[in-house]
């Protein structure tokens, strides 16, 4: 039951209390029997006196017992009432004081936690957003650096673990020239287009070897390739360790005093390549002062960059595909190589980000490499040479693998280049190669 309902039924209570005291009828007074020597007047005011005093003690009596009823239960309806107003104002103004004093500080709390909860969770996106940006990077940097360690893998496996080097001293006797049909030959596999190691059969291919066999094809001979490291490729093939060299080598005279030369096979010239970003800098030997120079080594291409004036330094490479790459590591500034060579791997590995710049700044021809003392040998390949030149073999090798026409006068019909240009050209190629030995220093 409500306060307000108590109070109602209090106050009803009261009222017929008082409502009982008031209208009740006077109360009747038995006369009793006068004394003897009391006058009857005496005796009827006295009784008079009596009764109106006994009613007037009654009405007082009950007036005011209704009185004090009704203060009482008036006072007590009242402190019942503002007790309960007071507690309840009291409660609501607590109530309310609690809750304009929490509800502020509990939204700014509640503010505070969601800013707090908004940034973590902007931080924790924006870590998960570096994380994956930064994992993506570096898969990115780890797939680029697997890739260019399974190439240089690979490029060591064909070249550097496989390749064959020169004994170290010159046999006191030589080997017989090979009389049979089977040659064995000499080749740098890691030299595309010209040689190079075909991953999935491990054998090794490209213009030299289909060359080589058509020629042998015309003459009665097969020939049997090992994968010899440049460098000591003349001096092995001078040693009798083989037939034949076949690798792109360019006839000079400082080489003709080790080995012999075929009639030249093909028209080549030395070439800058540079990083992409850095081809508007560098369009000639003269952008190259104070840089640092790849080269494969044992070539021309490493004479020719120790002829640059003013570069820093020349740093040599086993094969031409490792100097590439190190250039695409930043490791050198340019690298100076064969053009045909240079321009078959910048097309095969754009992944490299490099550019060839300007032209061939030199002019240079290949040629098939025999011993010395083996001229019997050396006719059976020149002559086979010009049979595939002139029935049109040569053109097509040169376009499988150039995917061009080749110069005119090797084209069917022709007959070869010119051995007294070659030869001039070997006497530059070997004069500028002397004058740099002399002045430019090499680090390795």
């Amino acid at each position: 039951m409500s306060k307000r309902n108590l109070l109602v039924l209090v106050l009803i209570g009261i009222s017929a209390l008082v409502l009982s005291a008031c209208g009740s009828p006077t109360p009747t007074i038995t006369p009793q029997p006068a004394a003897t020597n009391t006058s009857p007047a005496a005796t009827s005011t006295t009784a008079a006196v009596a009764t109106t005093e006994a009613t007037t003690s009654a009405a007082t009596t009950a007036a005011t017992s209704a009185a004090t009823i009704a203060t009482t239960a008036a006072t007590s309806a009242a402190t019942t009432v503002t007790a309960a107003a007071t507690t309840a104002a009291t409660s609501a103004a607590t109530i309310a004081t609690t809750a304009a004093t929490t509800a502020p500080t509990s939204a700014a709390t509640t503010a505070v936690a969601l800013a707090t909860m908004e940034a973590s969770a902007t931080s924790a996106a924006t870590s998960a957003a570096t994380s994956a940006a930064t994992l993506s990077a570096t898969t990115t940097t780890a797939t680029t650096a697997a890739t260019v360690s399974a190439t240089t893998a690979a490029t060591s496996a064909a070249t550097a673990v496989a390749q064959e080097t020169a004994v170290a001293t010159k046999p006191a006797q030589l080997p017989a020239c090979t009389s049979g049909n089977v040659f064995k030959v000499g080749s740098d596999a890691a030299y595309p287009p010209f040689e190079s190691v075909n991953e999935r059969t491990g054998k090794i291919e490209g213009f030299d070897i289909d060359l080589l066999t058509a020629i042998g094809q015309k003459e009665g001979f097969t020939i049997d390739v090992h994968n010899a490291l440049f460098d000591t490729i003349f001096t092995a093939l001078s040693y009798g360790q083989y037939d034949l060299v076949v690798s792109a080598s360019t006839i000079t005279d400082e080489r003709k005093q080790t080995v012999s030369f075929s009639n030249p096979y093909f028209r080549s010239g030395q070439l800058i390549v540079v990083r992409k970003a850095d081809a508007a800098n560098v369009k000639t030997t003269a952008d190259l002062a104070g840089k640092v120079i790849g080269v494969q080594l044992g070539t021309t291409g490493a004479q020719a960059a120790k002829g640059v004036k003013d570069v820093k330094s020349v740093r040599e490479y086993p094969t031409a595909p490792e100097a590439l790459q190190a250039l695409s590591n930043g490791d050198v500034d340019a690298v100076i190589n064969d053009d045909a060579v240079s321009l078959n791997i910048i097309l095969n590995s754009p992944r490299l980000n490099l550019v060839a710049v300007g032209g061939p700044f030199t002019a240079e021809y290949y040629g098939i490499a025999i011993r010395k003392d083996c001229a019997a040998l050396l006719d059976k390949v020149n002559k086979g040479l010009a049979e595939v030149i002139a029935d049109g073999t040569y053109a097509q090798i040169y376009a499988k693998y150039l995917g061009e026409e080749p110069p005119a006068e090797m084209r069917a019909g022709g007959t070869g280049f010119s051995v007294s240009a070659a030869g001039a050209t070997a006497a530059a190629t070997t004069g500028a190669a002397a004058t740099t030995s002399a002045t430019m220093a090499t680090t390795p």
